[in-house]
């Protein structure tokens, strides 16, 4: 089925497309359609059109667009607004197995960003994961290491709080056995982290804003909640309407995110971060 009316393109939720799967991403393009499997039924597959007219803009998800920079010029040339959705947290080995070295990281992402401007460079301090090598007091730090490094190269931080899906307890199971134990943070307490947070990005020039999570309190400083996939972001980069003020209602509650077709395949991220929902 070929599926053909204008939309958002998110490439992509379920793995690391910049950094694992630039030529089948770029072949696609200049065929000017791909093929996904349904996430439900691998066996069936869905044919999305990639033609510019098809297309309302990309939301590029990733831990290293490096792979992929080169060949920006093929997006730009079919005249599709993108942007960058760009994960850095610098957590220890044992929640993120072979993420891109952070300072790698950042070097990266701020070369991108003289390109593309900061505006298209929007920074992922996501999810952050209370455990016992990184608990509060760590993030604050380490948060604060980052919104250094980054400054100037973006105006907004999206960050969240680790979502416990099946996938996730079962690998964060597995960690504690080694040794580290998670510690879900309760309401209060996710407030008060997220005010500070918000207070050190403030200080950096960022705007932090957070995804999926709802945070209340006492705390005079709260950021507010956002969409990762921005159909006015996209509008303002590309000029054209995107026609999608409506929420994605495929996503999870409290979701802001306007609608997205997905072209990603699950399982095919190698980066073994211990939190993620979309590894085997």
């Amino acid at each position: 089925m070929d599926t053909r009316h204008p939309r958002i393109i998110s490439a992509s939720r379920r793995t690391d497309l910049p950094a694992f799967h630039t030529a089948w991403f770029i072949e696609s393009l200049r065929q000017g359609r791909c093929q996904v499997p349904d996430p439900f039924n691998p066996a069936r597959h869905r044919t999305i059109s990639l033609l510019p007219q098809d297309v309302n803009g990309i939301v590029f998800w990733t831990r290293n667009a490096a792979p992929l920079a080169p060949w920006l010029h093929e997006v730009d040339a079919r005249q599709i607004p993108y942007y960058f959705l760009w994960t850095i947290t610098g957590y220890p080995r044992a929640l993120e197995a072979r993420t891109p070295d952070m300072q790698q990281a950042v070097d990266s992402f701020r070369s991108l960003a003289v390109r593309l401007g900061p505006a298209r460079m929007i920074w992922r301090y996501d999810p952050v994961i209370i455990t016992d090598i990184t608990p509060a007091q760590w993030h604050e730090e380490n948060f604060a290491r980052l919104c250094a490094a980054l400054k100037g190269c973006t105006q907004r931080c999206i960050t969240s709080f680790v979502e416990p899906y099946v996938k996730t307890r079962r690998a964060l199971a597995a960690l504690a056995r080694s040794g580290v134990h998670t510690h879900l943070p309760g309401e209060h307490a996710k407030a008060a982290m997220a005010a500070a947070l918000h207070s050190i990005a403030a200080n950096h020039n960022i705007t932090l804003q957070t995804c999926c999570t709802p945070v209340t309190g006492i705390h005079a400083s709260l950021p507010l909640a956002a969409p990762c996939v921005d159909a006015a972001l996209l509008q303002r980069i590309g000029g054209n309407a995107t026609g999608a003020s409506a929420t994605d209602k495929n996503q999870r509650e409290h979701c802001l995110c306007a609608p997205s077709t997905d072209i990603g395949r699950y399982g095919t991220c190698r980066f073994g971060c211990v939190y993620c929902y979309a590894r085997r």
